[in-house]
């Protein structure tokens, strides 16, 4: 896994740099090790790169990673993939945290523009944000990430039409439930309105 996970970081670099997607499935499809842990290997690069690049590099990855997860570019990362990086990320996301503070809502932003896309559900979201330890607002601030991503990739309308219905209430109560947290409270229901 390590190799490939080499492998995938150096393709991901030259994605970044030149934001061909095409290039980006086919160098990786021809991978000398097309194993079956591929989506996997590039979920957990886009994840893993959301805490290492600068600001404005951030959200290539996780784009990078959404179109792979299309049609379009092979499917070759699936919900199941997303799911498993990510809840071995919030594991230790309260150690991550004192190197980015803000890894919770950048967590909760790589889940949210995978339900937008439909590259994830929103069960898979909510299964994600169960696994959020309950410290220091965490929950609050991964839901929060996760409903900005949402809010800017679709329309509140069309969300509601799209079946986000479900995960817009989670908001708003999690919102009421944060009332206590005037910032997250208050940010949430930013979000929603």
């Amino acid at each position: 896994m390590e190799e490939l996970k080499k492998q995938v970081e150096t393709v991901m670099r030259e994605y970044i740099c030149n934001m061909d997607a095409k290039e980006l499935a086919s160098q990786l499809s021809t991978s000398s090790d097309q194993s079956s842990h591929m989506g996997e290997a590039i979920a957990t690069v886009a994840v893993e790169f959301t805490f290492s690049l600068r600001a404005q590099e951030r959200l290539k990855p996780t784009e990078a990673m959404i179109k792979l997860a299309s049609k379009e570019h092979g499917e070759m990362v699936t919900a199941a993939d997303i799911v498993a990086v990510m809840l071995r990320k919030v594991q230790g996301l309260e150690e991550l945290k004192y190197d980015a503070p803000k890894a919770d809502e950048w967590l909760g932003g790589i889940m949210g523009q995978a339900v937008a896309s439909g590259a994830a559900s929103i069960k898979d979201f909510l299964a994600v944000l169960s696994a959020v330890a309950a410290e220091n607002g965490m929950p609050s601030l991964f839901l929060c990430g996760g409903l900005a991503s949402v809010t800017k990739a679709v329309d509140a309308a069309a969300g509601r039409e799209a079946g986000l219905g479900p995960f817009i209430q989670a908001a708003v109560q999690r919102a009421v439930e944060c009332s206590s947290d005037d910032r997250v409270g208050s940010n949430l229901l930013r979000q929603i309105i």
